[in-house]
């Protein structure tokens, strides 16, 4: 089956950990037997002019490029920041479906897997019907549970994908619930495929040797956090949270990067709290299995989720965690043994739930025992019946 994955998220040469789990997934499929694969991962048009990093990094990434082993294409498309939003998919679509046009006379792909309802979605749509392609679109978090509540032009254009879509592949059954209880979504399209793992990539190291390759105390409790620094993964809550604890043989650990950096960096200045609290930035993706292994308990408090990826790394490294009840993140907390889910989303919550953690047993064998099935290779075969539903084989 030749497949051409459609996503802008899609990691690159600037910036490397940038969706890894649609990678993931698409290269275990790829390696599956008769599979052929190439990804076109369209990138907003800018000139190579030093005005912010972000903008001038997209001027940067190559018009072509091969990321483990995967043939990757970067087409431009015209983006206006913050400005007509609802014309992003269109926008999408004009400049990039000629571009899948020529594609197809040299790899003549049967299947379009498109990753993003939105804008991502739109222009896959378009571009399937213009080649007489089906295509299968995998919604991911806040394409489902934020973009339709901004606009309701936006919300006509998602539905219309999920609808004209030949399956819809759902990293959650909060986001299957979602489209089809308020998008109207027949459920029967849906198919619910959680994100998977790579066991190579992320087990368990010696906590002590870890701590040692990290520069973390050994005699410290250690909190982790990993995601980007923005509003939807409520952070100075869960910074409150560590205050109102009041221990002073804690240090939390948050790694990432994001628009609210200076805004948390001024919560720690002003709560006191530079001993406790150290901002790492971002690091490289399999870098991540020392972290979790020198932690503790590793917490993610998002409000919004699909299904955190950084939840199953975690857990494959025997680390158990604290959650907020964000659709996907507490469907992977099955049992308290893997780890806790807090009642709710404000310091309090959070508090309670790292103080019931921290005073239990770290149950190695559970977590373990709940990791054996979610390797990447286990997700890419019912990825790979989705498609050869669609095909009809």
């Amino acid at each position: 089956m030749k497949v051409l994955t459609f996503t802008t998220l899609f990691p690159n040469k600037m910036n490397p950990n940038f969706g890894c789990f649609i990678k993931e997934r698409m290269k275990a499929w790829n390696s599956l037997p008769g599979n052929e694969l190439v990804v076109v991962a369209p990138v907003p048009w800018f000139p190579p002019v030093k005005i912010t990093k972000k903008w001038f990094n997209y001027s940067q990434i190559p018009k072509e490029e091969i990321v483990e082993g995967i043939k990757v294409y970067h087409p431009r498309y015209i983006v206006t920041p913050k400005i007509g939003m609802r014309y992003y998919g269109y926008s999408m679509a004009k400049s990039t479906v000629p571009f899948l046009e020529k594609l197809r006379k040299t790899y003549a792909f049967e299947l379009i897997d498109a990753h993003y309802v939105y804008p991502d979605g739109v222009a896959a749509r378009i571009a399937a019907k213009d080649l007489g392609v089906p295509f299968v679109i995998s919604a991911r978090g806040t394409d489902i549970n934020y973009f339709p509540k901004i606009n309701k032009n936006i919300k006509g254009q998602i539905k219309e994908v999920l609808t004209r879509a030949s399956r819809v592949i759902s990293v959650s059954q909060g986001l299957k619930d979602i489209m089809t209880n308020d998008l109207g979504v027949n459920p029967e399209k849906i198919r619910v495929i959680g994100n998977g793992v790579d066991p190579e990539k992320f087990y368990e190291i010696d906590k002590n040797k870890a701590r040692k390759k990290c520069g973390l105390p050994a005699n410290k409790k250690i909190l982790l956090s990993v995601g980007a620094l923005n509003e939807r993964k409520n952070y100075i809550e869960f910074l409150k949270a560590i205050n109102r604890l009041g221990r002073t043989d804690l240090i939390a650990v948050i790694i990432g990067e994001g628009d609210e950096r200076r805004k948390i960096e001024e919560f720690i200045e002003e709560g006191k709290m530079v001993e406790q609290v150290i901002l790492k930035g971002g690091i490289p993706h399999e870098g991540l299995k020392w972290w979790y292994s020198a932690a503790d308990v590793f917490c993610h408090t998002s409000l919004q989720e699909g299904w955190p990826n950084v939840l199953m790394e975690a857990l494959a490294c025997a680390v158990p965690v604290v959650v907020t009840p964000a659709e996907g993140a507490a469907e992977i907390i099955t049992g308290e043994d893997l780890g806790i889910i807090a009642e709710g989303f404000t310091a309090g919550d959070i508090e309670a739930a790292l103080r019931r953690s921290l005073e239990r047993k770290r149950n190695k064998e559970a977590i373990v025992e709940r990791m054996k099935d979610a390797a990447w290779q286990n997700v890419a075969h019912e990825v790979n019946k989705v498609f050869e539903e669609v095909m009809g084989r």
